[in-house]
């Protein structure tokens, strides 16, 4: 099992209430992601974001992450949008072009928008070491996501 360390807010967060927060998960590996989904849900909520301002949205696979997170970035109405995804690797070079393209596709939201975006998409090797990280990951991303939303709102002063 992987030691979970302390991570906590280096940036903390004004009018909490204010913030809207949009999460793009994957149906594929549906159980890995439900775990890291609902730790997300819930350390949002820990630290005072509304859940009725959490909108979360569904798409098949990895690849789909980029385009749906960035139609919810293009509401203009999102302080930051998680994603979340798990890609395991097979024995086919599938498994490099999907997480190339994910990878890529993110790293750009965070170029092209105003806000951040967070990479919470696993590319493991085996089942085993998604299992492992999808109970500790959700909860890491959800704060490193507060943490640059806190981070925007400091720099913007």
């Amino acid at each position: 099992m992987i030691s979970q360390d302390v991570i906590s807010l280096l940036y903390p967060i004004k009018n909490e209430s204010d913030i809207k927060i949009g999460v793009v998960y994957t149906q594929w590996n549906g159980r890995l992601i439900e775990m890291m989904y609902y730790d997300a849900i819930s350390t949002f909520k820990q630290y005072g974001i509304k859940e009725n301002n959490i909108r979360s949205v569904q798409v098949p696979g990895a690849v789909e992450i980029p385009f749906a997170a960035k139609q919810l970035a293009e509401t203009n109405t999102f302080s930051g949008i998680l994603t979340l995804g798990c890609i395991i690797k097979g024995d086919t070079p599938h498994f490099e072009y999907v997480s190339m393209s994910v990878t890529q596709g993110v790293t750009q939201l965070n170029l092209t928008y105003n806000i951040p975006f967070i990479f919470g998409v696993l590319t493991t090797n085996n089942y085993q070491q998604a299992l492992e990280r999808s109970g500790i990951k959700g909860k890491e991303f959800a704060i490193s996501l507060l943490n640059m939303i806190g981070l925007s709102q400091q720099l913007k002063k």
